[in-house]
């Protein structure tokens, strides 16, 4: 098996425009909520809740039985987000560091509303 179908392998090609609406939304709204929110500590752990949740869910519902990653669905779920928050969180870094000079103080709203959109479309395609 090559590394493309590999990587390829993780990510759900069956993902429909109503997927998208449904569980982006709620990615949408702690996204817009970080946003305009002066601490960014409660929209970033919902949207981690949400997304450990999302994983947990759908891990289940294809295998019920597993097998699961360390034989339990929640600790594949969360491990699943933390490596999408990584993802988001570099796709951030990148983003906003050109940025921060003119975005100055809002620059940290900048950073969670595009660490959330990110990990929220990660989740969402990722199986």
């Amino acid at each position: 098996m090559t590394l493309w179908r590999r990587f390829s392998s993780l990510f759900d090609p069956t993902i429909t425009m109503r997927t998208i609406i449904n569980e982006g939304a709620v990615f949408g709204a702690f996204a817009l909520w970080v946003l305009f929110s002066s601490d960014q500590s409660f929209p970033l752990a919902g949207s981690f809740a949400y997304s450990v949740y999302q994983f947990q869910s759908k891990r289940v519902k294809r295998n019920p039985d597993g097998p699961f990653f360390a034989g339990n669905a929640m600790v594949g779920a969360i491990f699943s987000t933390l490596c999408c928050l990584a993802i988001a969180c570099a796709v951030m870094a990148v983003m906003t560091t050109p940025l921060t000079a003119m975005l100055g103080q809002s620059s940290r709203q900048v950073g969670g509303f595009i660490t959330i959109a990110v990990m929220g479309a990660v989740g969402i395609y990722l199986k």
